[in-house]
């Protein structure tokens, strides 16, 4: 049985997730399980049980783009959004709220560097600091949760619902 919070465990087991099928060069697959735990811990941390965009956009502006924006090439919550959808939906960068006009397509490097994009419709986001964002926002959302006792209960009952891979 691990010591660890239960958020830092899910966040631990979910990177470590990311990271095998990164490492087997499996890039979409990354994508949606990345987004896809941020979907979690946005319904984690909300009061609701149907949180949507509004829930998504929400931690991912409070620990994500407000904490680390130099991680995120200038994508906004709206931008991760939109990517998201077109993720998990079809595969493809654009998304109804990139045909909208309300996010930009993301398209993603495999390196820690700044690449851009003479299109302002796209945007060129680093994999690795994707991930790296994901991981600074966990801590301070942990770091939220020990400091709100109704939050952290709210977050560890809603954690104990979840589907999961037991550790032996």
């Amino acid at each position: 049985m691990s010591n660890l919070h239960p958020v830092m465990e899910f966040g631990k087991r979910q990177s470590e997730a990311v990271a095998c099928l990164r490492e087997k060069g499996f890039k979409q697959a990354t994508l949606v399980l990345l987004f896809a735990a941020i979907d979690q811990l946005a319904w984690v941390a909300s009061d609701k049980e149907m949180v949507g965009n509004d829930g998504f956009k929400a931690w991912v502006q409070q620990y994500m783009v407000d904490r680390n924006p130099e991680l995120l090439s200038g994508a906004t919550a709206a931008d991760l959004w939109g990517a998201r959808c077109g993720v998990l939906h079809t595969g493809a960068a654009e998304s109804n709220d990139f045909r909208k006009g309300d996010a930009r397509r993301i398209y993603y490097s495999s390196n820690c560097g700044q690449v851009g994009s003479k299109d302002p419709t796209i945007l060129i986001l680093s994999l690795e600091c994707l991930g790296s964002a994901f991981a600074a926002a966990l801590v301070c959302f942990l770091n939220d949760l020990e400091n709100d006792a109704m939050k952290d209960a709210r977050a560890r009952e809603k954690l104990a619902r979840m589907l999961v891979d037991q550790q032996p």
